[in-house]
């Protein structure tokens, strides 16, 4: 059957585009919808609330911050939606957030919105970021974790945790289904971006091919 379809589309192009354009993926455990998203253990432990829409025509923008004054105005969250599908998010956190005596909490939201989104994309490369980002601690503050906890910090530090630490600008990593980014803006204020957008349907995978991007 595969052989059959992929016969198909060499000479029906645009048969085989229409099948990739109507894939539509999870975002990682924030599922395909915000009402999916606005479920899950990230939004409610967080307490993200609304506080901006935008509709671009294409596609819509909504955005999220804690609802306690404490980190309301130093992270944002935002998600943009196509036919009512997530199709990228991205994390804006405070460098002074980052950088400041409340490091441990901008570390815990960083590494909670990676596993959140990251879910589907494999362990290696983002599993070795994510408990970077969550583990490398270097504050003064004690913090309490779990006795059981794995607090081990892959090494070698990865380009992309060295943009959080903001001892670079960006990093972009190709992934399964997204394309992960993270960098460092004074566009708005200090601000470090971490976001996840799905891969442009002409660039997916296909079972007629090696799997591999262009």
């Amino acid at each position: 059957m595969i052989m059959k379809w992929c016969a198909l589309a060499a000479f029906l192009p645009g048969l085989a585009m229409a099948a990739k354009v109507t894939t539509v993926y999870n975002f990682g455990h924030f599922g395909r919808s915000l009402e999916d998203a606005k479920k899950t253990e990230f939004f409610t432990f967080f307490n993200l609330v609304e506080t901006g829409h935008d509709d671009h025509g294409g596609y819509q923008t909504m955005r999220f911050q804690p609802s306690g004054p404490k980190f309301h105005d130093l992270v944002t969250v935002t998600f943009e939606t196509t036919a009512g599908n997530i199709s990228a998010a991205t994390l804006h956190v405070s460098r002074s957030f980052i950088d400041g005596p409340d490091e441990a909490f901008a570390r815990d939201i960083a590494a909670s919105f990676l596993d959140a989104a990251l879910y589907d994309e494999g362990f290696s490369l983002p599993g070795n970021l994510i408990a970077q980002i969550r583990n490398d601690y270097r504050g003064k503050r004690t913090v309490i974790v779990n006795r059981d906890a794995d607090r081990s910090v892959p090494q070698p530090l990865t380009p992309a945790y060295r943009v959080f630490l903001g001892e670079s600008v960006q990093e972009s990593l190709p992934l399964k289904h997204m394309d992960l980014t993270l960098m460092n803006t004074h566009s708005s204020g200090d601000q470090l971006l971490i976001r996840l957008e799905l891969v442009r349907p002409d660039r997916r995978a296909s079972t007629c091919g090696s799997g591999n991007r262009k």
